[in-house]
Parts: structure tokens; sequence; C-alpha cells
């Protein structure tokens, strides 16, 4: 991440962002949530996810961007985790609008397998 600068000034590289970053490559989610916690994007929504902070997550995915395929896929497992299943198939649906090749990363998640059974019903109907 790169922290904006002043105009005519080099832009910086956030290293604290970027440790947090690190720490979620690295697994180390309680270490991401701390580091990334106050940045309140898309990683920080990972890291709580990550960590099983659902609710947290969810805070954070709110105030994110519902055309980005990522962040709709991420409130969808978070959604399906929370057990909130038709509003989770609503982002899940989103997520394969705006990314078609996500529908197939849903087999891929546990919890998405009963989102992704729920589109395949809904369909049928």
């Amino acid at each position: 991440r790169i922290r904006k600068s002043r105009v005519n000034e080099p832009m910086e590289i956030d290293s604290v962002y970027m440790s947090g970053v690190d720490a979620l490559k690295r697994m180390d989610y309680k270490i991401a949530v701390a580091v990334l916690r106050p940045y309140e994007d898309y990683n920080s929504a990972l890291a709580f996810l990550s960590a099983d902070y659902n609710h947290s997550a969810l805070d954070v995915l709110k105030n994110l961007d519902d055309t980005d395929s990522r962040v709709c896929y991420l409130k969808a497992v978070v959604l399906s985790r929370l057990g909130v299943k038709e509003e989770a198939l609503k982002y899940f649906n989103l997520t394969v609008a705006h990314a078609p090749s996500m529908e197939h990363r849903a087999n891929l998640d546990p919890e998405m397998y009963e989102i992704v059974k729920l589109k395949e019903k809904n369909a049928y109907e």
C-alpha cells in the first residue's frame, strides 16, 4: 500500500500495512488483524474473516464497493458463516455477475457449499 504524499513528493510505501499483508500471506491471522484493523479495506476484512471474526469482517465489507467481485465473494462467505443464506446467495450472484470464473471458486470453500446448492435449486425453480 502506498501513502499519498504532498505534491512533488515521492510516494511512500506504508510498511506497517505491508507487514499486515505479509502476515496474511504467512497465515498469521491474529497479527494480520492487529495490524490491518485500522485500514478497514479488503485486506483487513480478509484478515478478520480468516481469523473467524465474522461480524468484524462484515462490518468492514459493508463499507466496501459491491462492484468488486472479491468484496462480494467475501460478503457471501461471511454471510453464509453467519447463517444468512439468502443474502449470501445475493452476494454470490453478484460475484458471478462481475466475474463468472468465481463460480468455480465456491467449490473450494466449505461454507459456500450450501450457497452453491441454493443457487442451483433456484435455477431449477
